[in-house]
């Protein structure tokens, strides 16, 4: 599996809209194939959030160009750093036993 680790600030007081953009961006990527599913962090006094998307295989659907340009559209660029995405390769650690 591939994570994909969107980054963007909106500044203090914005959390209903924070809200707003992430059950938008959920809608969108309920829709794309091999979407496995998402977490949604927010520091909410100071704006921070990182979206982390879960997707089964690094090239579905092209998924870092068609996402970000969809999660740039969502939270547009009136904020005060635009948005990046970072891309990770997820695995799980099991301890020795």
């Amino acid at each position: 599996m591939y994570a994909h680790v969107i980054t963007f600030v909106t500044g203090p007081d914005t959390k209903r809209e924070s809200e707003r953009m992430a059950y938008q961006a959920m809608t969108w990527l309920c829709d794309q194939d091999g979407f496995v599913g998402a977490n949604f962090l927010a520091d909410y006094e100071n704006g921070e959030h990182k979206w982390i998307t879960i997707w089964d295989t690094a090239e579905e659907p092209n998924v870092s160009e068609a996402e970000l340009s969809k999660m740039k559209e969502i939270i547009g660029n009136k904020y005060h750093w635009g948005v990046t995405i970072e891309e990770f390769q997820v695995y799980e650690a099991k301890p020795n036993k």
